[in-house]
């Protein structure tokens, strides 16, 4: 069994007026069985923040683990954890057609689900969930961006996608389409040591991979959301900042140290 740790921080950012992320933490009982949420709204008029947070409450419906009752495995949830973005999708349409000065409201999704071994992640958007494990930085999602498409095609190459302004255009998002096409999610195993970031692209696209992977490794722990935040201030502060990190310890060995 693991312990699973959280810090989380989201400001606003030095340009943007206002803060169109929301993220969530909803745990399950003292040892896994935790979900967390990042959802990064777009729409203008305070519709994306609006579409965020419609999201992320959505999620608040989705049980985890409590009083050691597990209603399903990892691969169950996975399924589970789809059923619920094409809910979520279905309410911030809804949403958006009752009020129509929200109209093309839309949001990412990056969704990260703790069990007993394993990890569910589900993902639509630009967002991204990164996991760190013995100094390797991974990233466990895909952009889903017009500037990946033309990579993935050979229509950009790499270098030239590096600040290419396609990077900003989704090719779906939470709302935008009456059913999404394509929800990435996938099942993975979980290790003791472990370290993960959710963040919006308010920090990706001004923090580098490699500064993130040394800013997880730095200590203490509590100091990591606040330390990436910073950067990105520094950098320009372009958009909303959002971020939610997790530490995975091992619960047997945290009661002997005890």
């Amino acid at each position: 069994m693991f312990n699973i740790n959280f810090d989380h921080q989201s400001v606003t950012g030095l340009v943007r007026d206002t803060n169109e992320d929301t993220y969530a933490v909803i745990h399950g009982d003292e040892y896994s069985g935790a979900l967390a949420v990042v959802c990064d709204g777009m729409g203008g008029v305070a519709g994306g923040e609006i579409a965020s947070h419609i999201v992320c409450e959505t999620f608040f419906d989705f049980p985890v683990y409590r009083n050691g009752i597990k209603p399903f495995n990892a691969g169950t949830n996975r399924k589970r954890l789809e059923r619920m973005i094409q809910m979520a999708n279905v309410k911030v349409r809804d949403f958006s057609r009752d009020h129509p000065q929200y109209k093309g409201m839309g949001t990412t999704v990056s969704a990260l689900l703790f069990l007993e071994d394993k990890i569910v992640v589900a993902h639509v958007g630009d967002s991204r969930i990164y996991r760190l494990r013995e100094g390797r930085l991974t990233r466990l999602t895909d952009d889903q961006t017009l500037r990946d498409y033309l990579v993935q095609n050979g229509k950009l190459s790499p270098e030239e996608a590096i600040g290419h302004p396609s990077g900003h255009v989704l090719m779906q998002a939470v709302g935008a389409l009456p059913r999404l096409r394509r929800i990435q999610s996938g099942v993975d195993d979980l290790n003791g040591g472990d370290l993960f970031l959710i963040c919006s692209d308010g920090l990706s696209d001004l923090v580098r991979d490699h500064e993130i992977r040394d800013i997880l490794l730095s200590k203490p722990f509590g100091q990591v959301c606040a330390n990436l935040v910073q950067l990105a201030l520094q950098r320009g502060g372009t958009d909303n900042v959002t971020v939610v990190s997790a530490e995975v310890k091992d619960a047997a060995l945290q009661r002997q140290a005890a």
